[in-house]
């Protein structure tokens, strides 16, 4: 959540100027509410669990009904959640690490002849 308003886009949540709320520090009923919101945003979704293959509506009733298999629902969405977050780092760290001056013994490796 982007200053307890509404939902923040991963860029929201990667910079440092939006104030954010961590997803570990969320609700369950704000978790589920925001797996929902991201189930429903999907354009055709399939999910295969053991009884068979769920689509987009039974997996939104699951999560609302708070069924066990709605609860894992959750957990996964918040665990890819997380491991977007993870890529998104590791790829601005990269474009920064890249950005940095290099130092005068990396730049130099040719060597003079006397």
């Amino acid at each position: 959540m982007a200053n307890g308003i509404g939902v923040a886009t991963l860029r929201d949540v990667l910079s440092p100027r939006v104030p954010t709320i961590d997803g570990d520090d969320l609700t369950d009923e704000n978790r589920a509410a925001l797996t929902i919101m991201r189930i429903e945003a999907q354009h055709d979704l399939r999910v295969a669990a053991r009884g068979g293959v769920l689509d987009k509506a039974r997996a939104i009733e699951e999560v609302r009904r708070d069924t066990p298999l709605g609860r894992v629902l959750v957990k996964v969405e918040h665990q890819a959640i997380g491991f977007l977050k993870e890529i998104a780092a590791q790829q601005r760290r990269r474009r920064e690490a890249k950005k940095r001056p290099k130092t005068r013994a990396m730049t130099s490796t040719r060597r003079t002849r006397r």
